[in-house]
């Protein structure tokens, strides 16, 4: 099921499907990141109002803003054991 990376909850898995925004500054910076499509992405936690977002890509940890989050469809994968 795809949704975005801003709608998962800390402790949930999903793989990188699209970018919802064309060129920008943006996008070009979530690539710098590392966060290309395939890419799987573990929600670590989240600020008390929701922003911003910890998540874990490979060995690193990134807080995201909640919009950077919604630029992002995952494909939700698991919970993290």
């Amino acid at each position: 099921m795809d949704t975005l990376l801003s709608h998962l909850q800390p402790g949930e898995i999903g793989q990188v499907v699209a970018f919802r925004i064309g060129a920008s500054p943006l996008r070009r910076r979530l690539l710098a990141l590392g966060l290309l499509p395939g890419t799987v992405i573990e929600v670590k936690s989240r600020a008390p109002l929701g922003d911003p977002i910890e998540v874990r890509v490979r060995q690193t940890s990134l807080a995201l803003c909640r919009h950077e989050a919604a630029a992002l469809a995952i494909h939700r994968m698991a919970e993290a054991q």
